[in-house]
C-alpha cells in the first residue's frame, strides 16, 4: 500500500512539474508539495544519491552552494542542485526527483542541497548528508529565527551522527555543533591592519556557551565572529584545520595540512571570503587536487542575483542582496559598501512589502541593525523605498543621521528618479529577496540617467 501511494505521488508530482514548466513556471516547490501531500514519507522512498552535500546556516547558504555547484560543474560532475528553488523539504524533494529515474530509482550519484536551518529537523531524519557546511549562526527574522541558540539546538538535535561537518572555527556558536561528529574547521586569520570591531549592536554570544560566565574577545571581526576565551572555564575557539592566512588583491593564501595553497579571490567582502573558504575546505577534505580546485574557482563569481557591480560613466553601481528583517545581513551589506573609497549614496529596498503594506512585519529588527555606520561623512544621502519607509527613517534619525540626508519613496522605483547623481562615486543598492526585480529596474534607470548626464 505504501509503495503504491509513493508511485501515485511521484506520477502526479512529475505531471505537475511538466504542466508548470509548460506554463513558464520553474516548478521548484509545488511538485514536492504534491508528493508530500499524497505520501508524507515520500523522501524516504526516493533513491538517495551516492553523495549528498548540504549547506545550511543563517547567512551565505545560497552563495556557498552556488560556488560549490560552480566548481563541480567545471570539474565535469553531473549533479542535482536546488540552486533556483526552495530550501525546505518540498524543494529538496523536487531536486531529488531530478536526481532519480521516473519512478524514483537511482540516476545521479551527487546532489548539492541548500537547506533551511529549521527545515533540517524534518529533512535530516530521512536524508542524512555525507557532508554538511554550516556557514554561521546569527539571529535573523523575528518571525522565525530571532534567537541564534534556538536555531543551534534545532540543528544540533537533528544532525545525523554519520555526517561530516564543515564548520567555521571563528563562530563560537556554530563551531560547537555535532559533538560526536567528524568535523573539519576553517578559519579566516586576522588580517594586517584589521581592527577588532567593538561597535556591533548585535552580539549573540555575550556569555560562555559552556559555563555561562561572561566571555572575552581577543579579536572580534563582527558581531560574535572572532577569537574568544572564557576566563572561568577555559572555553575557546576550536583549532582550525584550514586557515586562510592572507587576502591579496586577487588571491587568497590558505594553509592546508600546514602547506600553503593559493586560490583566486572571488568576493570583495569578508562574508564572501568565508563562503569561498568553506567550499575550499569541503572539496579539499573530499580529496580534490589543489591545483584543479584553483582552476575551477578561477572563472567563478558571486551570483549576480546576490551581488552585481558595474561602472557607468565613472560611477560604481553596487547592487547587493540584504535579506529583509535580517539585521546581520543588512549590517554586513552596509559595511561592504562603506569599505569602498569615495562619496556614496545608499538606497535601501529592504521593506518586505511588495504590492501592499505588510502588516505582519515586526520593525523591532531595525533597532538591531547597525545603521549607525551610515553616519560616515562619505555618505551623501540615503534613499528609502517601500511602504514602511517612515519606519526606516525614524530608525535612521535615532542613529543620528540628519533628516535632510534621508529621502523617502513609498514606491521603490521612485528612488531612481529622486537620487542626486552629482558628486557621487558609488551608489549602493541594497534589496531584499522579493525586491530583486525592482532593484534591477532602478539600476537601469540610474545607469540611463548617468549616460544622459554625460551626453
Amino acid at each position: 500500500m505504501k509503495k503504491l501511494r509513493f508511485l501515485l505521488a511521484i506520477l502526479l508530482a512529475r505531471s505537475g512539474t511538466l504542466l508548470m514548466r509548460l506554463f513558464g513556471y520553474k516548478a521548484t516547490h509545488t511538485p514536492g508539495a504534491i508528493a508530500l501531500k499524497l505520501c508524507p514519507d515520500f523522501l524516504s522512498h526516493l533513491a538517495r544519491p551516492k553523495t549528498v552535500l548540504a549547506i545550511t546556516g543563517t547567512n551565505g547558504k545560497t552563495t556557498t552552494s552556488n560556488l560549490l555547484a560552480g566548481v563541480l560543474s567545471h570539474a565535469g560532475r553531473d549533479f542535482a542542485h536546488n540552486g533556483y528553488g526552495s530550501n525546505i523539504k518540498e524543494g529538496v524533494i523536487t531536486t531529488l526527483m531530478e536526481a532519480s529515474s521516473f519512478w524514483g530509482g537511482p540516476k545521479k550519484d551527487l546532489c548539492i542541497l541548500e537547506i533551511d536551518e529549521r527545515a533540517s529537523r524534518i529533512i535530516f531524519p530521512e536524508l542524512a548528508p555525507d557532508y554538511l557546511i554550516v556557514t554561521n549562526l546569527f539571529r535573523e527574522s523575528y518571525l522565525r529565527n530571532a534567537h541564534a541558540e534556538f536555531v543551534f539546538r534545532v540543528l544540533n538535535d537533528h544532525i545525523p551522527a554519520s555526517t561530516t561537518l564543515i564548520l567555521n572555527a571563528d563562530d563560537p556558536l556554530s563551531s560547537r555543533l555535532g559533538q560526536a561528529n567528524k568535523k573539519v574547521y576553517f578559519s579566516l586569520a586576522q588580517q594586517q591592519r584589521e581592527a577588532s570591531q567593538e561597535h556591533s549592536l548585535i552580539q549573540d554570544l555575550p556569555l560562555c556557551p559552556s559555563c555561562h560566565h561572561p566571555i572575552t574577545y581577543s579579536f572580534r571581526r563582527y558581531h560574535h565572529i572572532g577569537h574568544v576565551h572564557c576566563e572561568h572555564c577555559g572555553f575557546t575557539n576550536p583549532t582550525a584545520d584550514v586557515v586562510l592566512e592572507t587576502i591579496g588583491e586577487h588571491d587568497v593564501h590558505v594553509l592546508y595540512n600546514k602547506q600553503e595553497e593559493v586560490y583566486p579571490l572571488l568576493g570583495d567582502n569578508l562574508m564572501d571570503t568565508y563562503n569561498e573558504l568553506a567550499v575550499i575546505t569541503l572539496l579539499r577534505s573530499m580529496g580534490m587536487d589543489k591545483d584543479a580546485l584553483a582552476e575551477y574557482l578561477a572563472p567563478l563569481q558571486v551570483v549576480k542575483s546576490r551581488k552585481d557591480v558595474q561602472e557607468v560613466e565613472g560611477v560604481i553601481l553596487y547592487r547587493m542582496l540584504a535579506k529583509g528583517m535580517n539585521p546581520i545581513a543588512i549590517s554586513r551589506a552596509i559595511d561592504s559598501i562603506l569599505s569602498h573609497p569615495g562619496r556614496k549614496s545608499v538606497i535601501l529596498l529592504n521593506d518586505t512589502s511588495t504590492k501592499k503594506r505588510s502588516h505582519e512585519e515586526n520593525t523591532a529588527w531595525l533597532y538591531d541593525t547597525d545603521f549607525e555606520q551610515l553616519l560616515s561623512p562619505e555618505v551623501k544621502e540615503i534613499l528609502i523605498g517601500g511602504y514602511r519607509a517612515k519606519d526606516y527613517a525614524l530608525r535612521l534619525e535615532l542613529a543620528g543621521i540628519p533628516s535632510e540626508k534621508i529621502i523617502l519613496c513609498e514606491e521603490k522605483i521612485d528612488v531612481a528618479k529622486q537620487i542626486n547623481l552629482e558628486d557621487v562615486d558609488l551608489i549602493g543598492i541594497l534589496y531584499e529577496l522579493y525586491s530583486e526585480p525592482v532593484s534591477r529596474e532602478i539600476r537601469e534607470v540610474i545607469a540611463k540617467r548617468l549616460q544622459e548626464k554625460q551626453a
